[in-house]
């Protein structure tokens, strides 16, 4: 609740039902508390988005990295009709890329953090649901 809520609340409180209609002062307070968490939706929503954005650009500026140092993907080469080499180029960059013995490394460093990813959602998920319990 923000000063002008508590402010509003504590007014209400204070004044007796006698001053005021049957119910008002419930309804104040559902509609302020009601207020609360359409707030606490919406900040939880611009974070999530917030996420996804930064997300989404990092994966965009990978993807060009990359490009730009192990596939040389321009989009000249490009051809979508006719006998292309650029199939067959890009396939065998990749197979280069991904046998690599530096590859191997950066596969148990990411099958690590998907693990970590794994069990943090699963510990979450735990914690939550015991909240939601009590």
């Amino acid at each position: 609740m923000d000063d002008n809520d508590k402010i509003l609340k504590e007014y209400i409180s204070s004044k007796s039902d006698y001053n005021v209609p049957y119910s008002f002062t419930e309804k104040v307070i559902a509609g302020i508390e009601s207020e609360k968490r359409r707030r606490a939706e919406i900040t939880e929503n611009l974070q999530v988005i917030s996420v996804f954005i930064v997300a989404a650009v990092l994966l965009i500026l990978s993807f060009n990295y990359l490009n730009v140092n192990y596939f040389k993907i321009s989009f000249d080469e490009i051809k979508f009709t006719g006998e292309s080499d650029f199939i067959k180029n890009s396939l065998i960059k990749v197979k280069t890329l991904l046998l690599d013995k530096k590859a191997v490394t950066w596969y148990i460093i990411a099958f690590n953090t998907a693990l970590l990813i794994v069990l943090q959602q699963l510990l979450q998920g735990k914690y939550l649901s015991k909240k939601m319990k009590h």
